[in-house]
C-alpha cells in the first residue's frame, strides 16, 4: 500500500488529540493549535489579550479626554476608544499607558489620516520631551516584553 493510500485511510485526529500528542504548550485559546510563545498564548492571541487589558485600563468613562484639545477642528463623535499617540504598530510602545489617550472614534479616525497634524498636537499636549522619548523608544530595536506589559496593566486595573 502506498503512503498516499495509508494517509487517506488514517483516522483524522481532533485538535485535543493533536495537542495531547505533542509535548509543547499550546495557546490558551481553546480553538488555537499554535504553540504558546508569550503569556501562555500564541503571538496573535497575546496581542488581543493585552489590547483588551489596555482597553479596560484606559476606557473608564464615556468622556473623551481630548475633547478640549480637538474641539477647534471637529466635535466629538462615536464611542470612546483607545487612541495611541505613537502608532500601535510599534509593539514596544503599544501597551504603555503613557502612550494612550481615551478619545472618541472621530479623533482616532482623524489621527489616522492626518499624521503630521497629529504629531504636532501630541507635541503641544505632551511636550516635545515626552513625545521624542516615546518616538525614540518605538523605533528602537527593543523587543516587547509581553509578561511585564501584562503585569503592569493588571496592577493598573487593580489599583
Amino acid at each position: 500500500m502506498t503512503l498516499i493510500r495509508r494517509l487517506r485511510k488514517a483516522k483524522r485526529l481532533t485538535m485535543s488529540q493533536k495537542k495531547a500528542l505533542r509535548p509543547e504548550r499550546y495557546c490558551l485559546n481553546p480553538r488555537c493549535y499554535i504553540p504558546a510563545k508569550h503569556i501562555e498564548r500564541c503571538t496573535r492571541h497575546a496581542k488581543i489579550f493585552l489590547d483588551a487589558l489596555m482597553r479596560s485600563v484606559v476606557v473608564t468613562s464615556d468622556v473623551c479626554d481630548a475633547s478640549e484639545w480637538h474641539s477647534e477642528l471637529f466635535p466629538c463623535g462615536g464611542p470612546i476608544q483607545v487612541n495611541h499617540g505613537i502608532k500601535r504598530e510599534y509593539l514596544i510602545t503599544r501597551w504603555l499607558p503613557e502612550n494612550v489617550i481615551a478619545g472618541c472614534r472621530d479623533l482616532n479616525l482623524w489621527a489616522k489620516h492626518h499624521d503630521e497634524e497629529w504629531r504636532q498636537m501630541l507635541m503641544d499636549w505632551w511636550g516635545p520631551e515626552k513625545f521624542e522619548r516615546l518616538r525614540r523608544l518605538s523605533i528602537s530595536k527593543a523587543v516587547p516584553d509581553y509578561e511585564s506589559a501584562r503585569a503592569a496593566l493588571i496592577t493598573r486595573i487593580r489599583a
